[in-house]
């Protein structure tokens, strides 16, 4: 714990804070469409408003971790107290929009940084915003193409299929053919750069002059976070995405990526051909409608497999609204605004490390742990030799999801000084699209995890890798023996 004195020290004139003047600043250098005045009195407004919503919250957690002797030692809360301000905390986030959101929602994948109520309210964010209006929309979309709606489109829907802080999306017939238009929400760049600006202007605070752990790895998570919102709002790089993936998956019948529509598209909005469907999420309307949710699950989980381990270029954001299955069961992909590719020697080393762990042979992982850089070269072997029994022990007890990832957190962190763990740039988003189908897996079932009940999906897709390499015999042999293992258990 810091001593009190240490933080005074570091709010002495010799370690002065940046004020809201230099944000602004920071924020004109941008490049923007409004005039310097403008947009500076924009941008303090914005920070106050921001600071307005969470200084209350930051300085009650300030007082609970004892950093300033003022306001006396740290409090005990009840479990219900806590749960009112999680509460409070969800609340403000989405008061306060995409950039907050995003970085909530990758936060609440981190069960080594908050206590787990927390972690489970940041879980149910949503960039859920009110609509722009119909009136409102058609005239964003006609300053853009240039013409009246009317003569564009046989009929155009005033009400929103969707509706987020970047973007709107409504349904429209165009030349007799269904399709949705996506466009951006006009001034949402100007709102980014400015949120992540304040965002890390607040950070810095908490992180280099207050000392806090936690901070310095959000103040991460909000770079990449802004990396990739930045990605999000490119819809010309999303159509090249949605357009690669398309002739990556022509021969999967199962499997629908809707078709651009070129002649709709901008720097500003991007359309597609319509597929309507149920989202995934949706487990008792499938249901209802016939589906079995194991099934669509070993499709889905197949599916990745295939596109992460086979293809080298998948879909780098499956949440469950990006996710329907049509009546007759297809499984629709939407939104791409983050695709991901992997180069021909890194899934190489994946594959041989899944296999390796499917048929559990620990030396093996533990080689290909090594090979593709998850663990520094200088790392005691016999000492990641026993993490991966650990961890490999905990996905075959049936533990539930949160509890597992719980334990796993905690067995990483107590052996970082003997085991320095890394993860690199082309394995973020796999361990994200892992983590994200095994959420959706437990919304279905608690207790489903990637390894004990998406392995059999994972062996098929895998299959066609094995006979690529391999030759048939050896493809045998390969299946034989991870179906050996899964059916004793070992």
């Amino acid at each position: 714990m810091k001593n009190p004195a240490d933080v005074k020290e570091r709010l002495s004139v010799g370690h002065r804070l940046p004020d809201l003047a230099h944000v602004a600043q920071e924020i004109d250098r941008q490049p923007a469409r409004a005039g310097i005045r403008t947009r500076k009195r924009a941008s303090v407004k914005r920070a106050i408003s921001i600071i307005w919503h969470i200084a209350p919250l930051l300085i009650s957690l300030l007082r609970d971790w004892q950093r300033f002797l003022i306001f006396g030692g740290p409090r005990d809360f009840s479990q219900e107290q806590h749960r009112s301000r999680a509460i409070r905390i969800r609340e403000k986030i989405e008061h306060l929009g995409t950039l907050f959101i995003k970085v909530g929602q990758v936060l609440s994948s981190r069960g080594d940084l908050f206590p787990k109520i927390y972690i489970d309210e940041l879980s149910l964010l949503q960039d859920a915003i009110v609509p722009l209006p119909g009136q409102q929309v058609r005239l964003i979309l006609e300053r853009e193409y240039g013409e009246p709606l009317t003569r564009m489109f046989d009929s155009f829907s005033d009400q929103a299929l969707a509706a987020a802080s970047i973007g709107q999306v409504h349904r429209a017939v165009f030349r007799g053919q269904d399709v949705v238009i996506k466009f951006l929400r006009p001034g949402v760049e100007e709102r980014l750069r400015a949120d992540f600006l304040i965002a890390r202007w607040i950070l810095n605070i908490f992180a280099d002059r207050l000392g806090l752990w936690q901070a310095k790895i959000i103040s991460s998570v909000v770079s990449e976070v802004r990396n990739v919102l930045f990605e999000e709002i490119d819809y010309e790089q999303e159509r090249v995405n949605a357009e690669t993936l398309r002739r990556t998956l022509a021969d999967r019948s199962d499997v629908i990526i809707p078709a651009v529509v070129p002649e709709l598209c901008s720097a500003r909005v991007v359309a597609f051909d319509y597929h309507p469907g149920t989202k995934i999420s949706r487990i008792a309307e499938l249901q209802a409608q016939g589906f079995d949710f194991d099934k669509l699950m070993h499709r889905l989980v197949g599916l990745y497999a295939r596109m992460i381990f086979i293809d080298g270029v998948y879909h780098a954001d499956p949440h469950p609204g990006n996710i329907y299955i049509t009546n007759d069961g297809k499984i629709v992909l939407l939104d791409f605004g983050i695709v991901r590719h992997l180069s021909q020697q890194t899934r190489d080393h994946l594959i041989e490390l899944v296999l390796a762990a499917l048929r559990g042979d620990v030396d093996t992982v533990v080689e290909r742990l090594y090979q593709i850089g998850l663990i520094k070269p200088e790392a005691d072997r016999s000492k990641v030799r026993e993490i991966v029994l650990k961890i490999a022990d905990l996905h075959f007890r049936g533990l539930a999801t949160r509890t597992r990832m719980e334990e796993v957190a905690h067995i990483l962190l107590s052996s970082f000084e003997e085991v320095p763990i890394q993860v690199p740039a082309e394995l973020v988003y796999i361990f994200r699209c892992l983590s994200m189908l095994e959420g959706l897996g437990t919304r279905y079932k608690p207790g489903w995890n990637m390894v004990a009940d998406g392995a059999p999906a994972i062996r098929a897709a895998l299959g066609q890798y094995i006979v690529r390499t391999r030759g048939i015999w050896e493809t045998v042999l390969e299946l034989f023996r991870l179906a050996f293992n899964r059916l004793f258990g070992l």
